[in-house]
């Protein structure tokens, strides 16, 4: 078992993973939201943290391949359909993981 403050990780461990991440692979990044950061209501499944070119913003993952296919009705009967949206970056947020 590892305790978080073994690590040396401070209090927001995968925010932290994900900077060293983004900065190690030069990637951008996908985290959940803690509604300690970002005033958003923490039932909603869309919003996410993205750490893109070093900065923070809150995102969107609404209809993308990463919330999975969406079941629609119509007149012919219920199908699946798998959005292809990008994720949409909603506003710049301050983040302090350090």
């Amino acid at each position: 078992m590892v305790h978080v403050y073994e690590c040396d990780l401070g209090p927001y461990p995968d925010l932290r993973l994900a900077e060293h991440i983004a900065e190690r692979f030069d990637v951008d990044v996908l985290c959940g939201v803690d509604p300690s950061l970002v005033d958003v209501d923490p039932q909603d499944p869309y919003y996410r943290l993205a750490l893109v070119g070093g900065r923070w913003h809150l995102a969107s993952a609404a209809y993308t391949r990463l919330m999975g296919p969406y079941v629609i009705g119509g007149t012919d009967g219920f199908r699946e359909e798998l959005e292809n949206e990008p994720v949409k970056l909603i506003r710049p947020v301050l983040v302090d993981t350090r």
